[in-house]
Parts: C-alpha cells; structure tokens; sequence
C-alpha cells in the first residue's frame, strides 16, 4: 500500500510539473500572438498611411493633368491647327508652281 501511495504521489507531483510547464508554455504563446497582433496593427497603420500618401499623390497628379490639359488647349492647339493651316497654303502654293509653269 505504501508502494501505492508513492506512485501516486509520484505521479500527481509530475503531472503538477507538467501543467505548470503548460501554462509556461501558454503563456509564450500568447505573448507571441499579441506581438504578432501588435506587429498586425502597426502593418494595417503603414498601409493605411501609405494608402492615404498614395490617394493624395494621385489626386496631386491628377489635378496637374488637368492644368496641363487645359494649358495645351488653351495655347498649343489653336497655335498647331494655326502651322497646319500655313503648311497647307504653303503645300497648295507649292502644288500650284509646281503643275502650272
């Protein structure tokens, strides 16, 4: 009986030993999955920033498109279509020499 009662002595101390390594163990990894957490969140922050950054930049460029479209509308077409006009007179100046000595 003495036998007994130390072997389950004996085991009731290792399975203490065991549910503390477990709850030690427990313990790390939820430490590591609120740093992962942690690491989450501040990856979620980057790419909202960097989103944020990125909507701006476009609406930036988008407005220069724009004021560039504008620019080239109100300057550079009616100058081209005013050479085309010339280098057409031009041509059929030319044309005209050219087919009636």
């Amino acid at each position: 009986m003495e036998n007994n009662r130390i072997a389950l002595y004996t085991r009731v101390l290792q399975q203490q030993y065991d549910a503390v390594a477990l709850a030690d163990s427990a313990d790390r990894l939820a430490e590591t999955v609120a740093g992962q957490r942690r690491e989450i969140d501040r990856l979620r922050a980057d790419l909202d920033a960097a989103a944020a950054r990125h909507a701006r930049e476009v609406e930036a460029l988008q407005q220069e498109t724009g004021q560039l479209r504008e620019l080239l509308n109100r300057r550079f077409w009616p100058q081209l279509a005013a050479m085309l006009n010339d280098f057409g007179r031009t041509t059929s100046e030319l044309r005209k020499r050219t087919t009636h000595p």
